[in-house]
């Protein structure tokens, strides 16, 4: 497995990239706010990345762009994209469509790596919220088309959060059985969580220290990270056990 290595995108506090490193492998973490060598808008380091896809120095992928316009709490205000246009709506103000091209040269970015990574059959997972405008994309259905990938559909607070967040990943070269694993959703009677018996936490406003709530939500809780770098990983896993 030497030079080998899990690629945590977009990749946040790193959490799957940690938790890929906990089962014994090697992971490189990628975001821009690690520096200019983590940023996948710089076109130098995606082509890194596609070099190490080719070379097959990459086991798996994690992927987790930003959803900041992509999200329902953004278009509830800002009405930035919609299912008929989910890449913008052509009549955006000037602060908005520049949120929402920054936002989409992410995500093309990310789309361009799974393609890479889908043409030489690498396991990858694409976060992002159930509600996000993303999965009404051509895209989505493109990649949906093509053997090995899948949706999965979670809530987060059955992996321990006090929030539900509920999540879609798309996943692709992955053991199904190994997804089933995630497939965790919470059977709520109103707001009251199945897991708690408490409500849901509402990620509005301010949380502990002032930071917002939808800040505080974007960290995976450590179930999760765990589950997928597992998921992520079966691969190698099979390859190393003989399994």
């Amino acid at each position: 497995m030497k030079g080998r290595y899990l690629a945590d995108i977009c990749c946040g506090a790193g959490k799957v990239g940690k938790a890929g490193r906990a089962l014994g492998f090697a992971a490189h973490l990628f975001d821009k706010e690690l520096g200019p060598a983590g940023n996948i808008l710089d076109s130098g380091v995606v082509r890194g990345l596609k070099h190490d896809i080719l070379r097959d120095k990459i086991l798996a992928a994690m992927l987790a762009p930003t959803c900041r316009s992509w999200s329902l709490p953004y278009n509830a205000t800002k009405f930035a994209r919609s299912s008929e246009h989910p890449w913008g709506r052509p009549d955006l103000e000037e602060s908005t469509a520049a949120t929402v091209a920054d936002d989409n040269a992410l995500m093309t970015s990310c789309l361009g790596i799974i393609h890479a990574l889908q043409r030489r059959g690498v396991p990858w997972a694409l976060e992002h919220p159930l509600g996000s405008r993303f999965w009404h994309t051509s895209e989505v259905a493109a990649l949906l088309a093509q053997r090995g990938v899948r949706l999965v559909e979670l809530d987060q607070c059955q992996y321990g959060t006090i929030w539900r967040k509920a999540t879609r990943l798309l996943l692709g070269n992955c053991d199904d059985e190994d997804a089933e694993r995630l497939q965790l959703r919470c059977c709520a009677r109103g707001k009251v969580c199945s897991r708690t018996c408490r409500p849901h936490q509402v990620l509005e406003g301010a949380g502990p220290g002032g930071v917002r709530w939808t800040r505080i939500a974007q960290v995976y809780p450590q179930r999760l990270a765990r589950d997928l770098a597992y998921v992520l990983l079966g691969k190698v896993r099979c390859e190393l056990t003989g399994v």
